[in-house]
């Protein structure tokens, strides 16, 4: 099948091309044979100095400043676009907007699930099929940051998974260690030829009634333990 790409951007001049093809290449979405985008628009006057570099202490201290730098611009809102890493940072910006009276509409790509949760469990559950599978790896540390709005890096869970044979699924179990509460469950889906290992894996680390389970067809699937309630070693 012979697929067409549509590359060319008409709206923004080639300053602002560059920048956002950079900050496209971390969508952890798209697709890898994807054509950057092009710039068609003619430069305007002024457009070389319109990109401009801040820094900001929070993600909240960055939405707001973008109304307060529309207004002091005197710009149309209605003719400014904002661009985003991910869609929790594009809301933030968007609600700042709104509480200074500025409409803002936020455009994304229909993601598989709205649920942050949802959304955390079926990246586990595709690393579950493809335990040394970077590019699902990545997909997975991006819905852990919309769920639990901390930042999961990509390449300190590689390396970390290095020590464990490059097996993501098992890295992953070690950092399900820090985040939940004494109690809290820890359930994943496995290969049935890997359901063994990890729950041995579990029961090594310290993980409390740790057990594996049988899916609908009965094959020996889903791998579960619980954090002791009592205090961690």
């Amino acid at each position: 099948m012979h697929v067409v790409q549509l590359p060319e951007c008409y709206r923004c001049p080639a300053s602002i091309i560059v920048l956002a093809n950079r900050l496209i290449v971390h969508n952890a979405r798209r697709f890898p044979d994807k054509a950057p985008l092009q710039a068609s628009r003619a430069s305007g006057h002024g457009d070389a100095n319109d990109v401009r570099y801040e820094t900001f202490a929070s993600p909240d201290e960055e939405a707001a400043f973008i109304p307060k730098d529309i207004c002091n611009r005197v710009l149309n809102g209605s003719e400014c676009v904002v661009l985003g890493r991910t869609a929790k940072l594009l809301g933030r910006a968007a609600a700042a907007l709104a509480d200074a009276g500025i409409e803002a509409y936020v455009t994304q790509r229909k993601t598989d699930f709205e649920s942050p949760a949802i959304g955390v469990l079926t990246e586990a559950l595709r690393l579950a099929n493809a335990r040394h599978d970077r590019d699902v790896l990545r997909r997975l540390c991006l819905a852990w940051e919309q769920l639990a709005d901390t930042s999961l890096e990509l390449d300190a869970v590689a390396a970390s998974a290095a020590l464990v044979g490059g097996d993501f699924h098992l890295r992953i179990a070690r950092e399900t260690w820090d985040a939940l509460a004494p109690g809290g469950w820890l359930v994943m889906e496995s290969a049935e030829r890997e359901a063994a290992e990890l729950a041995e894996h579990l029961g090594e680390r310290g993980w409390s009634d740790v057990d594996v389970i049988e899916d609908l067809s009965r094959r020996p699937r889903i791998v579960e333990g619980r954090i002791p309630t009592h205090e961690r070693n």
